[in-house]
């Protein structure tokens, strides 16, 4: 009897610890359940997104001359240093001025003379007292002698280093004293008022580049100032060294604070999207089967794939795929799956994409 009561005892124990167990298991899941994911939530909205291309250039002044020693010699003074403004038609330096001189006035007289001659000939000829032939080798004559003219002013123009434009002396490569060598560059000026910036621009990133694009400029030399650019001209048949279309950039430079020779760093506009869907970067994930957002409806999270347009690592262009006034996962996006039941914790975030500038 009494093993009897020690069985039924222990089977109400072990029946009341399965209720108690089973109890605890469904308490288990219903709170399991009611622990939803936290996730920020963005509304989307359209702006506009400006696409830049990243290049690198060197700088050298709008107009550029160099000036040559044609006949060498040596150098008897100089003008000006470095740096020097110099206006057009000033002499930078001597170099065997005398002689090319001397050279110049011959030239001068002897063209004089054979035009003179040349004149003549052609009044003899109307009056029968000379011939065509007469005619034919004064007027060769005239010809050679402004040929030689042409380059007795070059020699001139060497020898006192004329300048034929105005500008910044960036280069001076004479000093007093010096024998240079026929074809010696002197001096070389350029007008800094203005610089240009010769890029190349690779194939992929022709699509919108066009006269009048804006561009930033940004030197090493001045760290966190910017310049704005303006794209002025470009090739239309890419290099065939590096496989890139030639471009320029012309910068106001008007306080001298660029030099030339130094590189550039440039930002081109490429294309423009006006009022479109702009989301941030890392609201986008990108799978095998497609890139896409997580959208949120009432309390559920759903994917939704996109069509993907031009983007930085800040912000992204949709093509389609989004509405304006929708909701999508700003973060929390690698705790959730398609489907699933979410909370939304803070306040909504506002799409703060705006135009780069």
């Amino acid at each position: 009897m009494a093993n009897k009561n020690i069985i039924l005892l222990g089977s109400a124990i072990l029946i009341l610890l399965m209720g108690c167990s089973k109890e605890i298991e469904e308490t288990s899941v219903t709170n399991k359940e009611l622990v939803l994911t936290p996730v920020t939530i963005l509304e989307v909205q359209r702006s506009d997104f400006f696409e830049y291309g990243k290049y690198y250039g060197r700088v050298q002044g709008i107009q550029r001359a160099s000036i040559i020693s044609m006949t060498g010699g040596t150098v008897e003074t100089v003008n000006v240093i470095e740096g020097s403004f110099v206006s057009k038609g000033d002499s930078l330096a001597l170099i065997s001025s005398e002689k090319a001189r001397i050279t110049l006035d011959s030239a001068v007289l002897n063209e004089k003379i054979n035009h003179d001659n040349f004149i003549a000939q052609r009044n003899f000829l109307k009056s029968g007292s000379s011939s065509q032939l007469s005619v034919d080798k004064s007027h060769l004559q005239w010809l050679n002698s402004e040929t030689q003219l042409l380059d007795a002013e070059k020699a001139y123009n060497g020898a006192y280093s004329i300048t034929p434009i105005s500008g910044i002396v960036v280069s001076r490569n004479v000093d007093k004293d010096d024998e240079v060598l026929s074809g010696h560059e002197s001096f070389i000026i350029e007008d800094l008022s203005q610089i240009e910036i010769k890029i190349g621009i690779p194939e992929a990133d022709m699509n919108g580049i066009q006269e009048g694009n804006e561009a930033q400029i940004s030197l090493d030399l001045f760290p966190n100032q910017f310049w704005r650019g303006e794209l002025t001209r470009f090739s239309r048949k890419s290099s065939e060294s590096n496989l890139t279309f030639a471009a320029t950039i012309i910068v106001d430079n008007t306080d001298g604070k660029i030099l030339s020779g130094t590189t550039a760093n440039v930002q081109l506009l490429r294309n423009s999207y006006i009022n479109h869907i702009v989301l941030p970067t890392d609201t986008i994930v990108r799978a095998e089967d497609g890139n896409y957002v997580m959208v949120l409806t009432g309390d559920t999270v759903n994917k939704r794939l996109i069509e993907l347009g031009p983007s930085d690592v800040d912000q992204s262009v949709i093509l389609s795929g989004l509405d304006a006034g929708e909701i999508i996962v700003r973060e929390g996006l690698s705790l959730i799956i398609d489907s699933q039941h979410v909370s939304v914790v803070g306040e909504e975030v506002k799409n703060d994409s705006i135009s780069r500038k």
